[in-house]
């Protein structure tokens, strides 16, 4: 994990969706990725002109493992909208699960991420937005950064474009 990591110092930077029971993290947001539905292209479901959380209802998923930041909340949309998704897989990574879309393994839902474009699916728009998720750049509260790293972080802040 990303803030394991940040803790045991093996790094003073890291990039990470929203942690929670952290007071010694300090999370500066950078931006804010749409989540979507992807399917391969030879699906039922790219026929839509559109999809809603309930339409995953009776499709196999591909899914992001528990430890995945995105799998709680998305288990916890699931919930709130009657769905018990039949998972075909859990992965650890995008591209992992894009894949396994791709050679129609399940239909998944993920961040809308650059490489996407680079696989043979269909992104789905959604209704209305499912879930938009925030990225942080994460640094130890009350650390001495070098340099050099106090001036990335700071490149960063300055040159960040997004208003989240």
């Amino acid at each position: 994990m990303v803030i394991k990591g940040l803790k045991e110092e093996n790094y003073d930077i890291a990039f990470c969706t929203n942690i929670e029971n952290e007071p010694d993290i300090e999370l500066l947001p950078l931006a804010k990725q749409e989540i979507v539905l992807i399917t391969n292209k030879n699906h039922p479901l790219t026929e839509r002109e559109f999809v809603e959380l309930k339409d995953i209802a009776g499709y196999k998923l591909v899914c992001f493992n528990k430890n995945s930041g995105l799998r709680p909340i998305l288990d916890k949309l699931f919930a709130g909208a009657g769905i018990v998704p039949e998972i075909s897989c859990e992965v650890a990574e995008d591209n992992a699960l894009i894949g396994l879309v791709e050679a129609n393994q399940g239909i998944g839902i993920l961040p809308l991420v650059s490489t996407l474009n680079y696989f043979d699916i269909k992104i789905l728009p959604t209704k209305e937005p499912i879930y938009q998720q925030s990225i942080y750049m994460a640094v130890r509260k009350n650390r001495y950064l070098p340099p050099i790293v106090q001036q990335f972080q700071d490149f960063i802040i300055e040159n960040n474009n997004q208003q989240i």
